[in-house]
């Protein structure tokens, strides 16, 4: 706190990422499997089908468990939230080809701590946020698997 750093709010931020978003696709990936199958079924073009479809393939032609889809699952929801929290802090004006003298106009972000239900902004920013996302890993693993008992 001594450092003006918003440590709480960082962690609360990462932590509930991990827990809602990352590690929610493995730890339950028999039942979104089993949501696709249905809603699939009810309505085949739906929105991201495409997918579905190549999940439901994975699954019934080729044998892939829905844990190992989990897996899979968890390690493109961490990728995403990465680029999401990069992009937060690093946007890259150079790849939306904007060129140079415009790129001091263009509207950024800022992530802003904030307290209370009326949410009164503390002055803190958060910044960083992907250089820390592993370290919150909730198993303390930092991503990796768990090794096998030898």
């Amino acid at each position: 706190m001594d450092e003006g750093i918003p440590h709480l709010a960082r962690f609360r931020l990462l932590r509930g990422l991990w827990s809602e978003h990352i590690d929610a696709h493995r730890d339950s990936a028999a039942t979104w499997i089993a949501n696709t199958r249905r809603e699939l079924q009810g309505n085949p073009g739906r929105p991201f089908s495409d997918a579905g479809k190549v999940l439901l393939r994975l699954v019934d032609e080729l044998g892939v468990s829905p844990e190992e889809i989990g897996t899979l699952a968890r390690w493109v929801a961490f990728e995403t939230i990465f680029g999401v929290l990069y992009r937060l802090d690093e946007p890259d004006l150079a790849e939306d080809n904007v060129p140079e003298m415009l790129q001091e106009q263009l509207p950024s972000w800022l992530l802003v701590e904030v307290t209370g239900r009326d949410l009164v902004p503390t002055g803190r920013t958060l910044v960083g946020l992907h250089e820390d996302l592993l370290g919150v890993d909730p198993s303390g693993r930092d991503g990796r698997p768990e090794l096998p008992v030898e």
